[in-house]
This record gives structure tokens, sequence and C-alpha cells, in this order.
């Protein structure tokens, strides 16, 4: 079974995406883990949860995991105000059973690229933003 995961980040949010194929029938979700430069892994909270359940404070995904094929660490950057590591990956882990009592699937997890949150723009970066840019471009988006 083909597995891929991707992460990109810039300086405010970290995007996680990833590919199982094909997608295995009694998947109820993903649940995502933060992994920091000392190979400490946090699991990201959840912002939705399965019918006839409440949202509560502190559920994360392994209770509620994400239903689709990307998710957006938005607290990457107050993690790494915080901690000052820029630098993450993230694990992904399938989840089956029923709402309330999830587990693991026996398939392998995935883990993303290293990535930095960092407010720093590469040259290669600069190169391609400005690449198609001219002054009077510049000026009609002003």
């Amino acid at each position: 079974m083909p597995q891929n995961a991707v992460a990109f980040a810039n300086n405010d949010v970290v995007t996680i995406a990833w590919s199982v194929e094909p997608r295995p029938a009694a998947c109820m979700g993903f649940a995502i883990y933060r992994i920091d430069h000392k190979g400490k892994e946090t699991v990201l909270p959840s912002v939705a949860v399965f019918k006839g359940f409440t949202r509560k404070p502190g559920q994360t995904q392994k209770d509620f995991p994400v239903q689709k094929f990307y998710w957006k660490d938005v607290y990457a950057r107050l993690i790494a105000e915080t901690t000052k590591n820029t630098k993450f990956r993230y694990r992904i882990e399938p989840l089956q059973g029923k709402p309330g009592h999830l587990v693991p699937m026996a398939l392998a997890h995935m883990i993303t690229n290293e990535v930095e949150i960092t407010p720093r723009v590469s040259p290669v970066s600069t190169r391609i933003s400005t690449a198609g840019s001219s002054p009077r471009s510049a000026s009609r988006a002003r």
C-alpha cells in the first residue's frame, strides 16, 4: 500500500499533506503528532467531533481524528515562540474502530520531512516571488 507524507512551513503555520492508496476501508481518520527537535511527540488538538459527541477542551486527534488528507498546524508558531524550537516533523497515524474507542491501524504510520517555521526568507523564495513582478504590476497590487 503506497503511502506518502509531506510538510510545508512559512512564518505562521505548517501544512501537512499525505496520501494512502487505496484508502483503508476501516480507516476512521488520522491522528497527527508534532515531533520536536528532541523527538518528543505531541498529538495535535482536535477541532471537530463525531456526530452525537460534544466538543470539549483538551480533546485530541487520537479521539477525534482528521478525516481528510491534509491539515494545518496553526499552533506551530506559538510552540516555536514558546520553546525556541522552530523545527518540526509530523507523524500521521491511521485509526480504526468506533467513535470513542479508536485504535491505531496495523498500517505503517507516515513521517513527514522536517520543516522550520521562521520569518526568514530563503534567497530561492525571494527570487521566485519577485520573478514575475514588474514595477507596473507592483503598483497595481497596491
